[in-house]
């Protein structure tokens, strides 16, 4: 739009700045999280909505002054947003912040910690890049040049959602594969004799090595299916949480198309058993995965990893930082600040901070599955490997499930014992 054409050419040092103070928030909280992981998730989700409150009254106040309808949804979608963010987030979470602390300490150890860094910043580093060519490539194919070259004309609008899609797919990719380094430097961290140093096969670069030459086929299969599955899993969730009606409903449409069942299964979780050497594929993993957390109790935990509400908040503050930055930047210019610039600055903050802030996250799945593993290894004894705290925090979690197990989860009960076929 002719609003981003002026920011980009009269402060264009603003769409450099935006990446590093991204970069730098996201650090920050990851190093906070490390050290202080239960007074840092309270103050993020705290802060939240009251960051994205103020950022969006500015937005609607700019918007207003332009006349610009996009700029005002834009602005009301952050409000709604903050109010919905402050409704989930009430809830009690005191697994999280513990389930926190260990994936930290399984994650960065002396040298694992910079390579997993290392990682990370090639993969921010490759997914700025494709999103940058993926606006170009959008905006060449809105509008290109007639064959005069003194005016534009709409191009094949048409292959938008396609190129849409490829780049998803392509970001979806690169995700994959800093899981699958996550979960590669945890697992052996997590399974290390407890009476030698930091093994020397834990490195994040071998991780990273190992899944690009060995289970990129698997990856990317992966990376086809998980963001739908998520959706739907999220779906699965809000209806069955809506009470015995929501159950039934979901139990209805799961029976009438089955189809919908791999959703129930298909989860982040088959990452960490890829990493640890699994070669049945990702479906098969991912119902390995599933079934390991459901035989333990530990459905419901992972549910709560996935939902953390802290997560979705440090993006949105990062994301809110930016479009401020760039809107007190222009504030005294003739520079128009338009939703176009909104979305972009958004988008560019969210794949930096993203990056960063996921990989407390992806710790956080692989120590759930390796937890699940060890409880079966050592079954009667309780785990010795994990923390006490931890442990405390997942058996009460597990003991909760267990207490509401004939009135929760029916489909995945029937992912469990009559969804094999699938």
């Amino acid at each position: 739009g002719e609003g981003l054409l002026q920011v980009s050419h009269q402060k264009a040092w603003v769409f450099g700045l935006v990446p590093l103070q991204s970069a730098g928030m996201g650090l920050a909280w990851v190093l906070l999280l490390r050290l202080r992981a239960r007074a840092v998730v309270f103050a993020t989700i705290c802060v939240t909505p009251l960051v994205v409150l103020g950022t969006s009254v500015y937005v609607i106040t700019h918007a207003s002054k332009h006349d610009d309808v996009l700029l005002l949804g834009t602005g009301c979608f952050g409000i709604f947003w903050a109010f919905a963010f402050t409704a989930g987030a009430c809830r009690k979470d005191s697994l999280t912040p513990t389930l926190a602390t260990e994936a930290s300490f399984r994650l960065w150890g002396a040298w694992a910690g910079r390579g997993v860094l290392l990682v990370t910043a090639t993969m921010c580093l490759s997914t700025l890049f494709l999103w940058a060519a993926c606006t170009a490539c959008a905006a060449h194919l809105w509008s290109v040049p007639d064959t005069s070259g003194e005016s534009l004309r709409p191009g094949p609008r048409y292959l938008l959602p396609f190129l849409l899609a490829a780049c998803a797919w392509l970001a979806a990719w690169l995700d994959s594969l800093l899981r699958f380094t996550v979960s590669c430097v945890v697992t052996n961290r997590y399974f290390a004799s407890a009476a030698s140093d930091v093994p020397q096969s834990e490195g994040a670069l071998e991780g990273l090595h190992t899944a690009v030459a060995s289970y990129h086929a698997p990856l990317a299969r992966g990376s086809a299916v998980v963001s739908a599955a998520r959706l739907l899993r999220t779906l699965q969730l809000g209806a069955e949480g809506a009470g015995e009606r929501g159950k039934a409903a979901v139990a209805s449409v799961c029976g009438l198309c089955p189809a919908l069942m791999p959703s129930v299964y298909v989860g982040p979780h088959a990452y960490v058993i890829l990493a640890q050497g699994s070669k049945g594929g990702f479906m098969a993993a991912s119902r390995e995965a599933f079934k390991l957390l459901a035989r333990n109790g530990l459905s419901t935990a992972a549910d709560c990893v996935a939902r953390a509400s802290a997560f979705s908040g440090v993006r949105a503050l990062s994301a809110c930082a930016a479009v401020l930055t760039v809107g007190l930047s222009i504030a005294d210019d003739k520079s128009r600040f338009c939703y176009v610039t909104v979305a972009l600055v958004a988008l560019v903050s969210d794949s930096v901070v993203s990056r960063l802030t996921s990989l407390p996250h992806f710790a956080m799945e692989a120590v759930l599955v390796c937890y699940a593993q060890e409880i079966e290894a050592c079954r009667p004894s309780p785990p010795s490997r994990c923390s006490s705290s931890l442990h405390g925090a997942l058996e009460a979690n597990t003991v909760h499930e267990r207490m509401h197990e004939e009135s929760s989860y029916s489909t995945d009960r029937q992912a469990v014992f009559g969804g094999d076929h699938l």
